[in-house]
């Protein structure tokens, strides 16, 4: 599709692996996902979106340990954002450190 277009042309554009990884999460490839998640994240650094999704896969898949380092670094760079927000507190709740 589109976003494999973008890569051939520059694999290292964030914006296109962050959606295709998405796109894996729906089609129930999490491992695959994560792992495009992480390349979207080596690619833009700043992409707060991306560790937000990483973060959310892994609350999703039960790793709440492994997603609230991650979910506190992009609160770091983007402490407005609700969703970013939310999906945190599921992380500290799912270690046992929330109500």
């Amino acid at each position: 599709g589109a976003y494999r277009a973008a890569l051939s042309l520059h694999p290292a554009h964030a914006r296109a692996l962050n959606n295709l990884a998405s796109m894996r999460v729906a089609a129930g490839r999490q491992e695959e996902a994560l792992k495009l998640y992480r390349r979207a994240i080596e690619a833009d650094p700043n992409m707060y979106e991306a560790y937000n999704n990483l973060g959310g896969q892994l609350l999703a898949m039960g790793k709440a340990a492994d997603a609230e380092p991650v979910l506190r670094f992009a609160v770091s760079m983007e402490g407005s954002e609700p969703q970013l927000l939310f999906n945190l507190g599921l992380a500290i709740r799912g270690v046992g450190r929330g109500p």
